[in-house]
């Protein structure tokens, strides 16, 4: 319901086509075909297997499928992508199954947000207490890829261009309690917010 408000209420304002672009993929492109997103205060749940439970802060590009097949990015949201880096850390190979879990987006949808250098803050809070934190930034100027070639690549496939379907891409980013030794526990808060994203997006952890 949360993603058809969005479409209804951002297709009047802005309709901005993927640009072709030649440019090499991404390793790593999408979560899967599968209702794993959250938003605003709901927990995100570490299932039985996990190795590590991290939040990598990041800005998500939505989009949808016109009827003719065209990809339009209705605008840009927080994101936390919610990753198993242990499980990663073991092999490079695992780093696409490291990120098949659930995810969070949220709570606001920027309709042609600036892209170019976005500074952020995560927090991760226990007991009511900010446990760790760190300043964080993202962006084309900030990545490997520039937005065009991402979105080249993930729409040149026909299977993600199906009429109808809306797309969340998570853009990466440069900032994990994973790497400063933090081990996330039950009842943690991950706050994540953008400078020009809203309010933050936050949820608390469930093991």
């Amino acid at each position: 319901m949360l993603a058809i408000l969005w479409i209804v209420l951002t297709l009047y304002y802005q309709k901005t086509q993927p640009k072709p672009f030649g440019g090499l993929s991404r390793r790593d492109f999408w979560k899967m075909l599968h209702p794993v997103t959250t938003q605003l205060q709901f927990f995100l749940v570490a299932v039985a297997g996990w190795m590590n439970r991290n939040q990598p802060a990041v800005i998500a590009g939505i989009y949808f499928i016109g009827a003719d097949g065209t990809p339009w990015r209705i605008g840009m949201a927080a994101g936390n992508e919610f990753s198993d880096h242990e499980f990663e850390r073991k092999n490079y190979l695992n780093r696409a199954g490291s990120k098949l879990r659930n995810c969070s987006l949220g709570p606001e949808l920027v309709v042609d947000p600036d892209f170019q250098s976005v500074p952020g803050l995560v927090k991760i809070e226990r007991a009511g207490a900010i446990l760790w934190s760190r300043e964080i930034a993202t962006g084309e100027n900030e990545m490997c890829h520039s937005l065009a070639n991402i979105e080249h690549h993930h729409f040149k496939f026909e299977g993600h261009r199906h009429p109808g379907d809306l797309h969340i891409h998570y853009f990466g980013a440069c900032g994990l309690s994973f790497g400063a030794g933090v081990e996330l526990a039950d009842g943690d808060v991950m706050d994540i917010s953008f400078t020009g994203f809203g309010r933050p997006l936050r949820n608390p952890v469930r093991v």
